[in-house]
């Protein structure tokens, strides 16, 4: 018999104190710590929390059933090799983590103006879906020691970040330029991913 629980501790209380106690007992923990402390907020927004993650697919995982996400890079690469990686792996919707998707400098991979053009069109004419999230994009991409400070960035906002991924059809993938997953922020979202929400995480390289 599978035991799952959702914890969302309040006046004090630390997912990894408590979470670890009651893991140790046998049973699988999923939630998050809240900033401020959940006892702090009023009545109506500590039950707006709970509705939008109870309804969060960072909070639900459907019984035998494992949930991936991808990250790929189109640097290097052309599209029909692009397409082949997304089909082979059933991924349903591209979320585009660049920060500036828009620059016309960008080809065939860029976000145009309407869905009918750049790279919406051409996935959904592979029957692949295409999603923008700009607040996911590498704002400190000019900075030499930018990993660092992009981690910092998650770990006080990243549920704030990564709220628009609530609801996206998955598999998903998360798209930027940089073909190698080490040289790019992807990396650092997909393991704050892995990390709060229980996915298993794929890079296609």
């Amino acid at each position: 018999m599978e035991h799952t629980v959702y914890l969302l501790p309040g006046r004090g209380n630390r997912l990894q104190d408590l979470g670890e106690t009651i893991a140790s007992l046998g049973f699988d923990v999923w939630g998050r710590e809240i900033s401020p402390p959940f006892s702090t907020l009023n009545f109506a927004q500590q039950i707006q929390i709970i509705q939008n993650d109870l309804r969060s697919w960072f909070f639900v995982r459907k019984r035998g059933k494992e949930m991936n996400v991808f990250t790929i890079g189109y640097g290097g690469r052309g599209k029909e090799d692009f397409l082949s990686l997304l089909k082979a792996n059933a991924v349903r919707t591209v979320v585009d983590v660049r920060l500036r998707p828009d620059r016309a400098s960008m080809g065939l991979w860029v976000k145009a103006k309407t869905a009918d053009k750049g790279i919406e069109s051409w996935l959904a004419a592979a029957g692949i879906g295409y999603r923008s999230l700009v607040e996911l994009g590498n704002v400190f991409l000019d900075f030499p020691d930018w990993q660092p400070r992009y981690q910092q960035l998650l770990a006080a906002a990243g549920g704030l970040l990564t709220e628009r991924l609530h609801g996206i059809p998955g598999p998903i993938c998360l798209l930027c330029a940089e073909k190698h997953v080490a040289d790019c922020h992807r990396l650092q979202i997909a393991e704050y991913l892995a990390m709060h929400s229980g996915v298993t995480v794929h890079h296609l390289e």
